[in-house]
């Protein structure tokens, strides 16, 4: 029977030997910043996760454990692995230095691996809750972790159901914790989308906003409009608009929302053939009513990694700029959101304003 104490033992020897191999001028020590619990029921998952934890590792230290379920159900009910991770200081000397422990478990008993785990967390420190998969009605290891965690990530781009699931997403956690923190990859991703739109609106440009009638949100054929829906509930909390529309229960082609000044404001989704833009938001033009029509967007080019923003008042280009994307990847939405540890109330509203819709329709 494997025990935390054996394998607390085992971390140990481990670092000891490794300290062993290098030089004096190249010391290192164990740093925790927090601990990070990952859990997957699906063994694809397992390596998408453990990928994602390697690479995080070396740029945010901390205690990584890693639930997965195993893929071969001959061996033993309970392994476990470990594997230190360093982070590489100037001139190739390695620095600060931390482990992760990946917990691999047969699937009838992989959500009862809750007290293990949470056996093996570094005390007096953060805990986030990385759940990677739908969001559970009743599970143990959800419910048991959540009650304990600080903050609970999920990526709403893998659910089967992102209406559904980010519906639930808020009700789930709270249930088991009311002051559990909440926060969603796929909302990082749109971070730089975020932002850019703001800054259309900056200073004088701000004037526009209470004129805005329709927005356009256009994204890669083949795949859901999830990432638009976030952007336009997004603008819609910051705007206090008001939903006018019917229920949800899939996505929708339109939303149909209501301004402070009571004036009706559209927003569209439309798909884009075009296997660069995949995935991903491929524009979003924000259009105003008279007088001094104007249109604000943001869009891909050619490169798909560069976003033209531009302003273009009564058909005049008055503002234009390239901004270029590096793809992130998983570890590096985590990355940004470990930066950042205090509620996203923007967020939260979304999630409110989700809920609403879908249950209009209920």
């Amino acid at each position: 029977m494997i025990t935390s104490s054996q394998i607390e033992k085992e971390l140990l020897n481990f670092w000891i030997d490794s300290e062993n191999k290098v030089s004096p001028k190249k010391s290192f020590q164990r740093i925790y910043t927090t601990n990070v619990v990952v859990y997957t029921s699906k063994h694809l998952f397992g390596h998408y996760a453990e990928n994602s934890l390697g690479e995080l590792s070396t740029r945010h230290p901390g205690r990584y454990i890693l639930i997965r379920p195993a893929n071969d159900l001959n061996t033993d009910p309970v392994r476990f692995f470990i594997s230190g991770h360093f982070q590489i200081g100037d001139k190739n000397e390695k620095r600060n230095c931390c482990e992760i422990i990946k917990l691999v478990s047969h699937s009838p008993i992989l959500n009862q691996m809750y007290s293990f785990a949470s056996s093996l967390l570094m005390p007096d420190l953060p805990l986030e809750f990385w759940w990677i998969g739908q969001i559970p009605q009743n599970d143990l290891f959800f419910s048991k972790m959540s009650s304990i965690a600080d903050r609970i990530w999920v990526d709403s781009q893998i659910f089967e159901n992102p209406l559904w699931d980010l519906k639930n997403f808020e009700l789930s956690s709270r249930k088991y914790n009311k002051d559990i923190l909440l926060g969603d990859l796929n909302w990082i991703r749109i971070y730089r989308w975020r932002e850019i739109i703001a800054e259309l609106f900056d200073g004088a440009w701000s004037r526009y906003l209470l004129r805005i009638k329709n927005i356009t949100i256009k994204f890669g054929e083949g795949f859901s409009s999830f990432r638009g829906l976030l952007m336009a509930c997004w603008m819609a909390v910051n705007l206090k608009w008001n939903y006018i529309g019917k229920g949800i229960q899939t996505f929708p082609e339109k939303l149909e929302f209501q301004s402070l000044n009571r004036e009706p404001i559209t927003v569209y989704f439309q798909k884009v053939k075009d296997s660069d833009a995949m995935n991903r938001l491929y524009s979003v033009e924000i259009e105003t009513s008279e007088p001094e029509k104007a249109i604000f967007q943001v869009k891909r080019e050619k490169d798909p990694q560069c976003v033209l923003s531009q302003s273009i008042v009564n058909g005049e280009i008055i503002f234009s700029r390239t901004t270029y994307f590096e793809h992130l990847h998983s570890s590096q939405l985590l990355l940004e959101g470990l930066k950042r540890f205090e509620p996203d109330r923007v967020f939260e509203k979304v999630l409110q304003l989700i809920r609403t819709m879908v249950e209009l329709h209920e």
